[in-house]
């Protein structure tokens, strides 16, 4: 086998491994990332989140900087129903 062969080998059991997972929906995803959130706020007692910070909930990686940083800048066009649970959680 040469090499180009073992590449497209080891690129198709990645693209494998990643299609096992299962997809989340958004509203599960907007939860996981809440929980996040509130377990940060929970152990350090602010929200001063560096960019790059993950947290694990239940076993999976969030990543949680990500998530505050974009959630902060797009607070104006957030569907209705997640900006109460925002405002509970991140007052500014």
């Amino acid at each position: 086998m040469d090499g180009c062969a073992a590449a497209r080998l080891g690129s198709a059991a990645a693209r494998a491994g990643r299609a096992a997972r299962t997809p989340r929906s958004q509203n599960a995803a907007w939860e996981r990332n809440i929980a996040a959130v509130r377990q940060f706020h929970a152990r350090e007692g602010h929200l001063v989140v560096p960019r790059k910070r993950v947290e694990s909930i239940d076993g999976d990686p969030v990543g949680l900087g990500s998530f505050i940083s974009n959630a902060r800048r797009r607070a104006a066009s957030r569907p209705p129903g997640r900006v109460p649970s925002w405002r509970a959680i991140l007052p500014r």
